[in-house]
């Protein structure tokens, strides 16, 4: 995976409205990240966090070798997942249209377009999270991990 991070949800259990939990989830490492990045950007450093976000069928277990095994997942929807992460900006949070539908109109989401992504023979439908509602509170778990991480205060 090189410098991304790959979270399965909904395996080995499986949880109600994985897509929701997986955008909400997005949202606030987004949050916190940003907040982060706001001090290492006001010391000069240049750093972006985009992320992207998947839904489908995978194979899901311990994959590997005798001496070295790991718990992860493989297939289409993986690698979906980091072709749209890839795509992604900073800040933004992309998925594609099989976690957009389940969303609904659930959060705000700005449809944009189909994209072709390196490695796919076919265009993708992309979609990205709305600007935030202003009325949802961010958690304080989330503001905690930001104060803990703010190089201002090291």
């Amino acid at each position: 995976m090189g410098d991304g991070l790959m979270l399965l949800l909904n395996a080995p259990v499986p949880c109600p409205e994985p897509a929701m939990r997986g955008v909400r989830m997005a949202m606030e490492m987004q949050a916190a990240i940003q907040s982060v990045m706001s001090g290492w950007r006001a010391r000069g450093h240049t750093i972006g966090f985009g992320m992207g976000l998947a839904k489908g069928p995978a194979i899901v277990g311990r994959i590997g070798y005798e001496g070295r095994s790991d718990y992860t997942a493989i297939g289409n929807v993986v690698n979906l997942a980091s072709r749209i992460c890839g795509a992604a900006e900073d800040g933004q949070i992309l998925m594609d249209a099989a976690v957009a539908a389940e969303i609904g109109d659930e959060l705000p989401l700005v449809p944009l377009g189909s994209r072709m992504l390196r490695g796919l023979t076919e265009a993708v439908s992309v979609f990205s999270v709305g600007p935030p509602d202003p009325s949802c509170a961010e958690p304080s778990s989330v503001k905690v991990l930001a104060d803990r991480r703010d190089p201002q205060q090291s």
